[in-house]
């Protein structure tokens, strides 16, 4: 029926926050609204029962949509043991070797269904002849409990087509992506990150060399390495004297500080570390989910700790040195182009990624959010210990040593990874279709057929 709702107040679920995690909580109210299309006042709609959107009063969150709410794994796992999140670690590894990052080809990462692509891994995981036992324990269930085992496995492949679908949601067009951003995402493009580094500390650093060299309040000379010194005539400092206008002219550029850099600095710290429904907040919660699990690359690391400080501690630095050199400058002209001077720096970062040659489309930065999220759901550390998996998904340790040929270092063993990797049983069909023609074109040196059918 219209409107027809999956969870009523008192249930225990989980619900997709702005920080990109799943939390437990109760939920409080269920709430059916009609679409904004609907006229009530049109005659022709008297009799008739509008299409209504259902939304969850959850825990601390009001109006979250049903696809932002799922069932309790702890419920799940009671009802249907662990094995079905080892497949969803297998179908996350999957479809991360099935998609290409090639523009217009079949696989490209924009062109994959990813939520169909679990589904019919799912099924034929269900009804492999090995697999008989979890089979008979899923259809053991009423449909609504296996619908909610489905769901709860392939929210991870909802997030991905969400991120190259959904333009509302996830806009990466947005005015905060900055070159330190595309590296935490990416973990790549260091030669940009260099120049807007150095650039946004030497230019501030330059003008304060220049505004004390100039400056009637100081004795400094900081370019001669053998005369270096810097003294204070606190005299001049103290006693209010200077260019009446020139004060003038500080005081405006002060006025315009608080009513536009502070504000606006102090939404983009909240966007930077709190939980914002913008993309780029929601890009940092993703980031900082990976951190949390150690699952993130080295490039990673240092793009995400460069994207935090220099949106937070640098932006503070920056304006307390611009407002020592305001303070310290008497010309109006001068005062004039070094708060201009402060507001270019502090956007050079920013500036460089939006420019249209650095990242056409958003492309790799939507292919750095898909992979993000993989990753997040992705739990490699454990994967990569055999004690972890063992408790982490109740695994019998003497089973999952004679399925590892004794090896307990789990699954991170190149020998093993390569010799499964040219066992074509362990391949999707059209993988192993992929491979054979990979294969031929080589053979009669095609080229044009290696790029279609080889993975870049």
């Amino acid at each position: 029926r219209s409107g027809h709702t999956l969870w009523k107040r008192g249930d225990w679920v989980e619900y997709l926050g702005d920080d990109m995690q799943w939390h437990i909580a109760q939920v409080r109210g269920v709430v059916r609204q009609a679409p904004d299309s609907f006229d009530w006042t049109d005659a022709a709609n008297e009799n008739v029962e509008p299409e209504y959107q259902v939304f969850y009063n959850v825990g601390p969150a009001t109006l979250m949509p049903e696809n932002t709410v799922r069932a309790a794994e702890a419920g799940l796992r009671a009802v249907f043991g662990s094995r079905p999140w080892v497949w969803q670690q297998y179908a996350l590894l999957m479809i991360e070797r099935y998609v290409w990052f090639k523009k217009d080809h079949e696989r490209d990462f924009m062109e994959i269904d990813c939520q169909k692509f679990a589904d019919d891994l799912f099924e034929a995981w269900l009804h492999d002849e090995r697999n008989a036992d979890f089979k008979n324990l899923f259809h053991s269930y009423p449909e609504r409990q296996r619908d909610m085992l489905v769901y709860h496995l392939i929210t991870p492949f909802e997030l991905l087509d969400n991120i190259t679908e959904d333009e509302d949601a996830w806009h990466f067009a947005d005015e905060d992506m900055s070159v330190y951003t595309y590296l935490s995402t990416l973990g790549s493009g260091s030669m940009f990150i260099i120049v807007c580094f150095v650039l946004q500390f030497t230019i501030p650093l330059f003008l304060l060399v220049n505004a004390l060299q100039g400056s009637e309040r100081f004795d400094a000379d900081l370019t001669d390495s053998s005369n270096f010194h810097l003294i204070a005539d606190w005299d001049l400092i103290c006693n209010g004297e200077g260019n009446m206008v020139g004060k003038l002219m500080i005081m405006a550029v002060v006025s315009l500080y608080l009513l536009t850099v502070i504000p606006e600095s102090l939404i983009k710290f909240y966007r930077t570390t709190g939980e914002s429904a913008t993309t780029y907040s929601k890009l940092n919660s993703l980031r900082n989910v990976v951190w949390m699990q150690s699952d993130d690359t080295l490039g990673q690391q240092l793009g995400f700790k460069l994207d935090r400080y220099m949106n937070t501690a640098y932006v503070c630095w920056l304006y307390g040195v611009m407002l020592f050199i305001l303070f310290n400058t008497d010309d109006v002209l001068d005062i004039l182009l070094n708060a201009l001077a402060g507001e270019f720096v502090h956007q050079i970062d920013e500036q460089v990624a939006g420019a249209e040659w650095y990242d056409p489309d958003n492309r790799w930065l939507t292919a750095g959010a898909w992979q993000l999220a993989v990753q997040s759901s992705l739990r490699l550390r454990i994967l990569e210990s055999g004690t972890l998996f063992c408790k982490h998904y109740d695994v019998d340790p003497s089973e999952y040593a004679e399925a590892m040929g004794g090896y307990m270092h789990g699954l991170k063993k190149r020998s093993l990874a390569a010799r499964d990797d040219r066992d074509s049983s362990y391949l999707l069909p059209e993988d192993a279709l992929f491979h054979e023609c990979a294969v031929y074109c080589k053979s009669k040196n095609n080229e044009y057929g290696l790029e279609q059918f080889r993975k870049p």
